[in-house]
């Protein structure tokens, strides 16, 4: 399968998500980026950047909807004590805001989906 890239908000952060099923043999590859503000902290990574490697069908076995899937691991990561006690500081973008998902070069895909990325 070729390359899937998506653009989306998560809490006033822009984030750039490239999914590719297949990147070796049995390893898929997920790798977020917070391009608004630039290389913003996000719960999965303190760079603004995660590559996160795991099985192939892993995405495909939770429902396939990448964004779903980054929004629900990012909602899971902001609730640890970690991420809480930056947006207490004032460290991390904290209001949430709706998202707008979209696959870059494609329609709209339909978001909502209680889905989650195994970690």
């Amino acid at each position: 399968m070729e390359r899937q890239a998506y653009r989306f908000a998560w809490r006033g952060i822009t984030i750039e998500a490239t999914y590719t099923p297949r990147q070796w043999r049995s390893a898929a590859d997920l790798e977020l980026r917070s391009v608004a503000p630039d290389r913003a902290p996000l719960p999965v990574n303190e760079t603004g950047y995660r590559s996160h490697f795991h099985p192939v069908g892993t995405i495909e076995a939770h429902g396939g909807e990448v964004v779903a899937q980054v929004i629900a691991w990012l909602d899971a990561e902001a609730c640890k004590p970690a991420w809480r006690d930056r947006e207490a500081a004032g460290d991390a973008e904290s209001p949430p805001t709706a998202y707008s998902p979209h696959r870059v070069g494609a329609p709209p895909i339909r978001a909502g989906s209680a889905a989650h990325i195994v970690v």
